[in-house]
């Protein structure tokens, strides 16, 4: 065409005119290239929203301890939070101390062995309470259980280990006496974990 505007006839079209049985569409996943029977071809690739949903799958950290306001907290974020696709690890230290006596005396060996159970005992029942939650309501998830370290401790380990991305928990109220003397599980965890953290303070009752 180009040719025939020199030799002058018909105008040149500013546009690649190629006919449109030689253009080819891009390759896709599932077909080879095939002739286009109509312009514009099929769109290929995805759009802004879908590459955004393909990669943003979080993975939310829930802290339990078989109190009331640890399970208001992982009610809330369930209700708030919460959205398809996002996996759940849910985590419980047991705060176990071994009482075995008087240093030097003999060691009370059915004691112990009680301890222990009853310690064991309890991580497996809120761990397995919680594990039921996520099954019945279809979310994925799993479970993590940190002993032999501070619960505060055992929860930022826990954090990093799974790299979570954010971590939710629930929170006692103590009185400013409480605080000084035994701390407080949630204001430590704000301030050394090195993700996001929700603290969920569970409504008075009237």
């Amino acid at each position: 065409m180009l040719l025939e505007a020199l030799a002058g006839g018909t105008p040149a079209s500013p546009y690649c005119d190629f006919p449109k049985e030689t253009m080819l569409k891009p390759l896709r996943p599932d077909s080879e290239s095939e002739a286009l029977t109509s312009w514009p071809p099929t769109r290929l690739f995805p759009s802004v929203l879908e590459i955004v949903n393909l990669n943003t799958m979080r993975r939310h950290m829930i802290a339990l301890d078989g109190k009331k306001q640890a399970d208001y907290a992982f009610e809330w974020y369930l209700e708030n939070v919460w959205r398809e696709g996002d996996q759940v690890v849910l985590v419980y230290c047991s705060p176990f101390q071994l009482h075995i006596g008087i240093p030097g005396a003999a060691v009370n060996v059915e004691l112990v062995s009680k301890q222990v159970k009853e310690a064991k005992d309890k991580a497996e029942a809120i761990l397995q309470t919680g594990n039921e939650l996520l099954r019945n309501r279809g979310i994925k998830g799993y479970t993590i259980l940190k002993t032999g370290l501070k619960p505060e401790e055992g929860i930022i380990q826990a954090a990093e280990e799974e790299k979570a991305d954010h971590l939710f928990m629930g929170t006692r109220d103590l009185s400013s006496l409480q605080r000084v003397l035994v701390g407080s599980v949630s204001t430590f965890v704000v301030r050394h974990a090195k993700v996001p953290v929700t603290i969920v303070k569970m409504p008075h009752d009237h």
